[in-house]
């Protein structure tokens, strides 16, 4: 799932995360979620719901601020980090 920062009043939702089998039928599946102003939260994106607080822009994606580790690049046996 992708982490989205939320923007708007606090609020405890259920939302539809997937579907199982049981007993021979198809049984929704729901999870907990807070949306706490400025924290960030990672919703199913495939819920209509989910999508329009991310098209009314309630959800902003999460910029990923990680970088890539850096390669060691070996030249003439020695190793350069």
């Amino acid at each position: 799932m992708d982490k989205y920062i939320y923007h708007g009043p606090t609020q405890h939702l259920s939302l539809k995360t997937g579907v199982k089998k049981q007993d021979g039928e198809d049984v929704a599946v729901y999870e907990d979620f807070s949306f706490i102003d400025g924290k960030p939260v990672s919703p199913p994106a495939e819920n209509e719901l989910v999508k329009t607080m991310i098209d009314t822009q309630m959800l902003m994606p999460v910029e990923d601020t990680t970088k890539p580790a850096r390669k060691a690049k070996t030249t003439g046996g020695q190793t350069n980090a």
